[in-house]
């Protein structure tokens, strides 16, 4: 998995705080891409509409709220709150997705955690 550091009011997210993004395929490449861009571009050209698009992707990207959900469990939070707190319909519900995506459920993920 790749990260990628991004603000920018021209792509206004719902939350103000840091979110990790799906970065699927065609964004992987935009930002790819992005990097030999100048600073002083034409915006009518193709640059610039390079640029609007991935202003478009990172608008629409989902968040993968699952990862803000491990600081909050490996500090003893539980699964319930972290659950309804991160706008799940219900417990069984989030630690099914947790499942999927970390390959284990949430109580396993955190006694195995490295983190105190």
């Amino acid at each position: 998995m790749q990260g990628h550091t991004t603000f920018s009011e021209a792509a206004p997210r719902l939350c103000r705080h840091c979110e990790v993004l799906v970065v699927g395929a065609l964004l992987q490449q935009l930002l790819l891409a992005s990097a030999e861009v100048p600073a002083r571009y034409d915006k009518a050209g193709r640059n610039g509409v390079m640029m609007r698009l991935i202003l478009h992707e990172l608008r629409d990207a989902a968040t993968l709220l699952l990862f803000a959900a491990l600081p909050k469990l490996t500090a003893g939070a539980s699964i319930t709150a972290v659950a309804l707190e991160l706008g799940y319909d219900s417990p069984s519900a989030f630690s099914t997705m947790f499942r999927r995506a970390l390959g284990q459920p949430p109580p396993t993920f955190v006694a195995s955690s490295p983190i105190p």
